[in-house]
Formats: structure tokens, sequence, C-alpha cells
């Protein structure tokens, strides 16, 4: 039977063993957005690129 402190007990360790491993990335990550330049939205692909 599981008591209510042992599952507190193991969500602990659980969370604790999450939290020392610490995530590096190798790479630097680019992230890039579609504005559509042309048509009804353009003006938020225009205002888009002169903010870049």
């Amino acid at each position: 039977m599981l008591r209510r402190r042992d599952i507190l007990a193991a969500g602990a360790l659980a969370l604790a063993g999450l939290r020392s491993q610490r995530a590096t990335a190798a790479d630097e990550v680019v992230v890039g957005v579609l504005y559509a330049l042309s048509g009804a939205s353009a003006q938020n692909g225009v205002d888009a690129r002169r903010a870049s």
C-alpha cells in the first residue's frame, strides 16, 4: 500500500533529478517567421521587415 509520504518523497526525488540536469545547446538556434509582403496583410510584413 502506497502512503502519501512515499508518493511525495518519490515526486521530490524525481523533481530533484530533473533540475540537476542542465540542457546545453551545441549550436545557435535560428527562429524564422514568414510574413506576407503583398496583398491584404502586407502592412504586417512591411512593418516586420523595417523592424529587423
